[in-house]
């Protein structure tokens, strides 16, 4: 098996002729493919397995799906057709391999690698889990987990991708699904969005201009949103935000040292705990009231969590370490 060569290699699939096999599986194989005109390098994957008609529609729907994503760490979808009735689909080739060709099985990753790898694409699972929210830079899908068929249910694309600073920012996309399940908060760039979380209809738009929301959630009343903003004028202000769901009044402001890397609240309570720095910070929210600094870590917090009884706080950090305490 280790000598296989796949059944298409040297052939022709649209303008791609397929040099090397790079993978397969039970459906599927992945070919190197060279453009017979540019000589660029593309990988094409061809399903081998018989497909029906119904089959055949459902992967070309699949394909034009992931075609909209667009991040720099997801290849992109460069074409798809059929070949003598055979689906396949043409995408980026990423020359030095899969995270499992950077990290082999059983090779232990250090938790910074990790953090930068997941904060890239934020996801949040709806109260009755049903749903699961997913993003990519201004891009937000939902997915209805119920049935086997892997097509969002819609794509919600109200964020506005126009900015000339690039896309180059620490963050994309945050994402936050209300407590009872009706709505989802989003944010991208200098915009939070509300939504209805079943439609995709947008219900409020709230700006914040020449500010980055890097983390955003709800409070348990489902009224109010507190999200994390630096000001892009002024890297040294750095807030979290509590404004209504509406749009139509802003609260108040908690000041945080640094940049804000998460925000949690605690449930059947008006408590939040936000990280920040080396720091996790926990107020009385909607008010002025500073109740606890927590201070163990020596580096960078990233992640900050309660626990179901709101007796605990998880907090992970670029120190290497995850630790619990006890909450106020």
């Amino acid at each position: 098996m280790a000598d296989y060569e796949g059944r298409y290699l040297g052939q022709q699939f649209g303008n791609y002729r397929l040099v090397k096999l790079l993978g397969w599986g039970g459906f599927a194989e992945v070919y190197l493919g060279e453009h017979i005109h540019l000589h660029t390098k593309a990988a094409v994957k061809v399903l081998t397995g018989r497909l029906t008609r119904e089959e055949i529609e459902h992967f070309r729907r699949e394909a034009s799906t992931v075609f909209d994503l667009c991040h720099q760490n997801i290849a992109r979808i460069l074409e798809y057709d059929l070949h003598s009735n055979i689906p396949f689909i043409v995408m980026e080739y990423a020359a030095k391999g899969s995270l499992r060709d950077q990290h082999p099985h059983g090779a232990r990753v250090p938790l910074p690698t990790v953090v930068e790898y997941v904060k890239q694409v934020a996801v949040s699972w709806s109260p009755d889990g049903r749903y699961l929210a997913s993003t990519c830079q201004e891009i937000i899908l939902v997915w209805d987990f119920t049935n086997r068929i892997s097509d969002p249910v819609f794509t919600y694309r109200n964020h506005s991708s126009d900015d000339e600073r690039g896309v180059n920012d620490p963050m994309d996309t945050v994402v936050a699904w209300s407590p009872n399940g009706s709505t989802i908060a989003s944010a991208w760039r200098e915009t939070v969005e509300v939504w209805d979380a079943l439609t995709g209809n947008n219900i409020q738009s709230i700006p914040v201009p020449n500010s980055l929301v890097t983390s955003i959630t709800w409070l348990p009343n489902n009224r109010l949103i507190a999200f994390g903003l630096e000001d892009r004028r002024n890297h040294a202000d750095y807030t979290v935000q509590l404004w209504e769901a509406t749009g139509e009044r802003y609260l108040l402001s908690y000041k945080a040292h640094l940049r804000v890397n998460s925000i949690a609240s605690l449930p059947d309570s008006q408590r939040i705990a936000f990280c920040s720095s080396d720091t996790v910070q926990i107020w009385e929210a909607p008010t002025p009231k500073h109740l606890f600094t927590y201070q163990g870590h020596t580096d960078s917090v990233t992640d900050v969590a309660w626990s179901p009884d709101g007796q605990r706080i998880a907090s992970c950090s670029r120190d290497g370490t995850v630790q619990v305490w006890q909450a106020v």
